[in-house]
């Protein structure tokens, strides 16, 4: 219901993937799942996901919404997030929970994370391709595979800030920084900028802590936080501005560089706390 192009292009996908499966046939006899069998048949006709899932035929909007849609059908059906063994599982169509998707989503994964050697690998037998990755279970590289789907997918941030407080105006050079991440062992690399992110100072390197102090010295003025996962693909998530004083120096909020200010205006001239006591 298209134009002959259309409908041969849809064709050849098809064949593709169909071809995928009939390949599966041949491998050697290994333990997989459901969702790897859908998976890899996805894959195999249309290849890796974009890093922004943007997609000439389809577009970026349509893959976000679809994994979002098949993770919360795969939830409603098992009563929570589907567990490993959970992607072993066939509903059949009438049940189908999404997990051909799912299995396209997670295949993705697995290729981002070693190539596609890592697809062969799981594909063969999905238990000594995850260990080849470096995870000890199935169940493990799912949890990864989950907390990359939230960030990547549905846009949540990697750590829920706690402190500082985006607007705040902090009057100590020690700088308290305290976080709950969104997935709990994961290692953060945590950065700070003080020109505005065009460059980034490490804080702290590979922490599970939540909690870190950033001497900020005697620099007064604005900065921005990052945290990065390096050992899960460098996702990220920056924070702020926020605002960092000297309370026995004098920091000018406004204006202080680079506003336009027109003839016979009313400014109002704004600066820091401050233990200076007078000011003209």
């Amino acid at each position: 219901c298209g134009s002959d192009k259309q409908i041969a292009a849809d064709a050849i996908a098809l064949s593709r993937h169909e071809l995928a499966h009939a390949f599966q046939g041949f491998m050697p006899a290994g333990e997989t799942t459901q969702w790897l069998i859908e998976g890899f048949a996805f894959f195999s006709d249309a290849g890796p996901m974009q890093a922004d899932f943007s997609d000439p035929k389809y577009g970026q909007a349509y893959w976000k919404k679809t994994g979002i849609s098949s993770l919360e059908k795969g939830t409603q059906f098992f009563g929570h997030r589907p567990t490993y063994e959970d992607t072993k599982v066939y509903p059949g169509y009438e049940t189908d929970y999404g997990y051909k998707y799912l299995g396209y989503f997670f295949d993705d994964f697995i290729y981002r994370k070693g190539g596609y050697i890592a697809v062969k690998e799981v594909e063969l037998n999905d238990l000594n391709g995850y260990k080849k990755m470096g995870y000890s279970s199935g169940q493990a590289i799912l949890d990864d595979f989950y907390f990359d789907f939230d960030v990547r997918v549905q846009d949540k941030p990697v750590v829920t800030l706690k402190t500082p407080v985006v607007n705040a105006e902090l009057t100590s050079s020690q700088v308290d920084i305290s976080w709950m991440p969104l997935k709990a062992d994961v290692k953060f690399n945590i950065l700070v900028s003080t020109d505005n992110k065009a460059s980034w100072t490490e804080v702290v390197n590979k922490t599970t802590q939540t909690s870190v102090v950033w001497n900020s010295g005697s620099y007064n003025g604005t900065f921005f936080l990052k945290f990065v996962a390096p050992e899960n693909l460098n996702l990220e998530s920056t924070y702020g501005p926020f605002s960092v004083t000297d309370i026995t120096k004098l920091s000018l909020n406004f204006p202080n560089g680079g506003e336009y200010l027109i003839a016979e205006d009313t400014v109002k001239v704004s600066w820091g706390t401050t233990t200076i006591p007078n000011i003209k």
